[in-house]
């Protein structure tokens, strides 16, 4: 997945500068995902990351591209998206997350993400800082108390 990941991103970028589009990134991680797995297990914690995952991808268009970073953070890169636009869609996800009514096993859970939104060119030119400022928006949104999404400025 990262390696797919890191060969795409490569690509896109080239051709939004080529074409002299945005291309926006989105970190999402769900939140307080550690203690899920702490209270109910990795079984549980296995069925909330696949069903954030398939809200995630329910909001993808075509050519629209999502990874799993890491372990309970996505990657969405969105060609052709400038950093409002991109934000705005990343708010959607996040309340349509929080509108899940997860029924897994004998518990019902609810479930908040928090994103964090990049633009380049605006906030990077390059891959590595693409990421690393999304990934620095998403901790501004968990440090603004989670369920949020905060854009790089």
């Amino acid at each position: 997945n990262r390696r797919h990941l890191a060969a795409t991103m490569d690509r896109e970028l080239a051709r939004c500068a080529r074409d002299d589009a945005p291309i926006s990134a989105i970190m999402i991680d769900i939140d307080h995902f550690k203690q899920i797995n702490d209270t109910h297990g990795h079984p549980v914690g296995d069925e909330v990351l696949k069903a954030v995952a398939a809200v995630l991808a329910q909001s993808l268009r075509a050519g629209d591209i999502a990874c799993r970073y890491g372990g309970e953070e996505f990657l969405l890169l969105l060609p052709g998206t400038a950093l409002e636009t991109a934000k705005a869609r990343a708010e959607s996800m996040v309340h349509r997350v929080a509108e899940l009514r997860l029924q897994v096993q004998e518990l019902a859970l609810e479930v908040q993400v928090s994103a964090g939104v990049a633009e380049a060119p605006l906030n990077a030119t390059d891959a590595a800082t693409l990421i690393q400022q999304a990934d620095a928006a998403l901790y501004r949104a968990k440090a603004a108390g989670r369920n949020r999404v905060n854009a790089g400025h």
